[in-house]
């Protein structure tokens, strides 16, 4: 597992982001049988039943996380992603759909990250704040 995650994650890295899921019971660990020193993770019922419940992200959704972010300048597709613990292609299509209708705006690039910003349109933040309007995908 290590092998595959170089380059992408540090072990420490990995390590945090075992704790959540061990502590909300989604994932075990075992000592493994080859090497006394290699922990060994599989999945509880729980961790299954947790897995089958992500849903679809939405346009919606999508509006949802960039209005809590309008007062910080936006947010990235990155950001959207991450705030729904998913990948970014999980999220690309309702965010291109988002553009298309003209419900995100460009807010200028993250300084930090370098990553294309996007707030809230004007048509973004009226299907927003009413609730109507609101593409379903």
């Amino acid at each position: 597992m290590t092998a595959e995650l170089e380059g992408i994650a540090t072990p420490a890295g990995v390590a945090r982001a075992f704790k959540t899921p061990l502590a909300d019971g989604c994932i075990t660990s075992q000592l493994s049988s080859g090497k006394a020193s290699e922990l060994r993770y599989g999945l509880t019922d729980e961790g299954v039943a947790a897995l089958g419940s992500f849903k679809e992200v939405r346009v919606a959704d999508i509006l949802e996380v960039l209005a809590a972010f309008d007062d910080f300048g936006g947010g990235s597709l990155g950001l959207v992603a991450w705030e729904f613990g998913r990948v970014e292609e999980a999220v690309s299509p309702a965010w291109a759909r988002a553009i298309e209708e003209g419900l995100l705006e460009p807010a200028g690039t993250d300084p930090v990250y370098g990553e294309e910003m996007w707030r809230l349109s004007e048509r973004g933040r009226h299907a927003w704040s009413d609730g109507g309007g609101i593409p379903s995908a």
